[in-house]
């Protein structure tokens, strides 16, 4: 199976896609040098123009008709899970997840429409493979969490990129999606 280019979507859906996951980022109130590196790495993955990454870079809030008319062009893009898993990824980026993060994505799954199931599947997911790195694997004690999201992109259950942040690690985040694809 080989993961689809997010970067054959329209540049505004990719844009706005940016801005929702730089919306997590501040969401907390603060963002930390993991959390800019990442959000940076993501608009050049997305090949996004210069001017666009500046005001993603700006990661200014966002009202909420605004969150919900850019979760509506994701969702008929088929970009939700992609989404999700990069706004976890966000939120997990600094090491923990924030109360104020865990409730964005909470009120967001409706509108993604995503179960509660898979999103705690892909939560769990992300915070394992968060922790790793190249000197520090996963502990195959995690293994079936893994499993579980590899198969649902297998199965095509779920839709995932390229582009779509599997681990913080590049090491490992590439491992996977070879995984993934194999």
């Amino acid at each position: 199976m080989k993961l689809s280019d997010i970067r054959k979507t329209p540049m505004i859906s990719r844009v706005n896609y940016l801005k929702l996951v730089a919306h997590m980022a501040s969401i907390d109130g603060s963002t930390e040098g993991g959390e800019l590196d990442l959000i940076q790495r993501m608009a050049d993955r997305f090949e996004v123009k210069e001017l666009a990454k500046k005001q993603i870079m700006e990661m200014n809030r966002l009202a909420e008709n605004e969150i919900t008319l850019m979760i509506k062009d994701l969702k008929a893009k088929k970009l939700q899970y992609s989404f999700l898993m990069d706004s976890i990824a966000m939120a997990v980026v600094d090491g923990v997840v924030m109360d104020s993060e865990r409730l964005l994505l909470s009120r967001m799954l409706d509108q993604l429409d995503i179960n509660i199931e898979v999103f705690h599947n892909l939560l769990n997911f992300a915070q394992i493979v968060s922790q790793a790195s190249a000197d520090y694997p996963i502990d195959p004690m995690y293994s079936s969490a893994i499993n579980i999201v590899l198969q649902w992109g297998r199965q095509r259950k779920i839709k995932l990129f390229q582009q779509t942040t599997f681990a913080i690690s590049e090491v490992i985040d590439a491992e996977l999606k070879m995984q993934l694809e194999g």
